[in-house]
């Protein structure tokens, strides 16, 4: 029994073995990929719309700047300069920075929330009137979308507090949210970057990334549940690295959160879930590690079932299960004057042509999806340009549009100049290149950590963001396209794109 258990263990490892290899390859494939793609094209969002322009050609300035950037890091690795900073202070400097760029953007944007958004904040102001009107029927914004209750739930309770909109307290609040993501990114460095030197490097580097500060405008679940999803990460790392295992609940906790305010985060739970089974076929931590998928599936369970219900109560209404998932699909797989893939109101213009039946909804969407298949198998070269324009348009557009949130607005007071310059003037075109640059550098370095991952001597719980990152590439090639929807990713890649750059440098060292 003893040498059957044995032999059980050895084929489960060899299974571990291949899946981390295989994981390995996709990945250095997607990092060349990605790399290829920002050097060959810039997307750029003609006039702050969702209208996407394609820039070909080879960017020489910005593979100086990239060359000059590396060359600094590398005199700064090798001088005492970086030895005399304190990192704490460094820390310091940069929250700071974030939080007063931050409420300096949104006291000189000042834009009225619109789209998304303003149906949001507007239920919340109705419901905490008891008015639940915008519950009333199927065509209603949170009957066609109710994954946006929660965050509907969170918006009511701060109205609550602050008084109906009143929506300047959650754009504050947001700044909270974008120092949380720079704290936690930090946080993660400790575990990916070993050495103090390179730890402040590190967060030095971070200065280069400003589109979070931008973004603190949007009042939307995508910053929050990025921290969340950060937090769940950091959590699983403490257990995995110190084996604290009262840290699995927070992390299961974090992750339910993440996926509670944006539904797409289902895809850090997958990986999650991958990561998690590779690691007990490994045989090297006990089963209890499942906690946090079991943790993370009975909290988004229970608390969006609870927030449904409790919607129900309080408005009389039934709530439906609202837009299906195939139409999402379906209008990822066709054109848009946006950009291949991109929101053209197919979702909408579906529902309401049968009168929001979602039965109805799915199969039309089934048949939409058949026919954009057929036409990919018939004309290959079509299937191609589609998908790579569709890639372009989203891993290729480096602000993520955190000034088109903004900026095609209503604005509570006229744009001021330095606003200005900001969403069309000079500054803007040096955030466009500054950004871009960065993006190039970052998903160089992601490569380089792709291609230095150890099988023998792996750290899992290292692989459950790039895992999260490849399975947000592969959804978001099928989904509804959107630059936006890629900020996570390019967030969660941070840390590890720098460990990679600063990698090089150690080689260096050593020899």
């Amino acid at each position: 029994m003893k040498k059957l258990l044995q032999n059980v263990n050895k084929v489960n490892g060899q299974i571990s073995d291949i899946a981390v290899c295989s994981l390995k390859i996709m990945l250095i494939l997607l990092s060349v990929l990605l790399l290829l793609m920002n050097i060959l094209c810039f997307s750029d969002l003609v006039d702050n719309t969702e209208t996407v322009e394609y820039h070909i050609g080879i960017p020489v300035l910005k593979i100086l700047f990239c060359a000059s950037l590396l060359f600094i890091i590398s005199i700064f690795y090798n001088s005492d300069v970086i030895d005399k900073m304190q990192q704490n202070l460094l820390e310091k400097i940069l929250f700071i920075s974030a939080a007063v760029g931050s409420i300096l953007w949104i006291f000189s944007a000042y834009d009225v929330p619109k789209f998304d958004p303003f149906s949001i904040l507007d239920a919340a102001e109705h419901f905490l009137a008891n008015d639940y009107s915008a519950l009333s029927s199927k065509g209603r914004y949170l009957q066609r979308y109710p994954f946006q209750l929660p965050f509907s739930l969170y918006v009511e309770q701060i109205y609550r507090i602050t008084g109906p909109g009143r929506y300047l307290i959650l754009r504050l609040l947001n700044v909270l949210y974008v120092i949380g993501i720079y704290k936690y990114i930090i946080n993660i460095f400790k575990f990916v970057i070993h050495n103090e030197k390179e730890r402040k490097l590190a967060v030095l580097l971070l200065f280069l990334c400003w589109q979070p500060v931008f973004l603190s405008t949007f009042i939307y679940p995508l910053i929050p549940s990025l921290l969340f999803y950060l937090m769940s990460v950091h959590e699983f790392m403490n257990f995995y690295f110190y084996n604290k295992k009262r840290r699995l609940i927070f992390s299961g906790l974090f992750l339910g959160m993440s996926i509670l305010l944006k539904s797409n985060m289902w895809i850090g739970y997958i990986a999650f879930s991958i990561l998690i089974i590779l690691i007990v076929m490994r045989g090297t931590v006990s089963r209890q590690i499942f906690s946090v998928l079991l943790i993370a599936l009975s909290f988004v369970l229970v608390r969006s079932n609870t927030v449904k219900l409790y919607y129900e109560c309080q408005s009389g209404y039934q709530i439906e299960d609202g837009t299906p998932n195939i139409l999402w699909v379906a209008m990822g797989l066709q054109e848009s004057n946006k950009a291949p893939g991109w929101y053209n109101g197919f979702p909408y213009n579906t529902l309401k042509s049968v009168d929001f039946s979602t039965e109805k909804a799915a199969e039309i969407g089934r048949t939409s999806v058949k026919e954009s298949i057929d036409k990919f198998v018939s004309d290959p070269m079509y299937a191609i340009k589609f998908f790579l324009k569709k890639e372009l348009s989203q891993w290729c557009e480096p602000t993520y549009e955190c000034f088109n949130l903004s900026y095609n607005r209503e604005h509570e007071k006229p744009l001021g100049n330095l606003a200005l310059s900001m969403y069309v003037g000079t500054a803007h075109e040096l955030l466009l290149f500054e950004f871009h640059s960065f993006q190039i550098i970052c998903i160089f370095g992601f490569l380089i950590y792709c291609v230095r991952i150890k099988i023998e001597n792996i750290c899992f719980d290292q692989l459950i963001i790039p895992l999260t990152i490849l399975g947000g590439f592969i959804f978001h090639t099928f989904w509804e396209g959107k630059s936006q929807y890629i900020f996570p990713y390019y967030m969660m890649m941070i840390p590890f794109s720098i460990s990679g750059l600063l990698s090089i440098f150690e080689s260096k060292k050593d020899r």
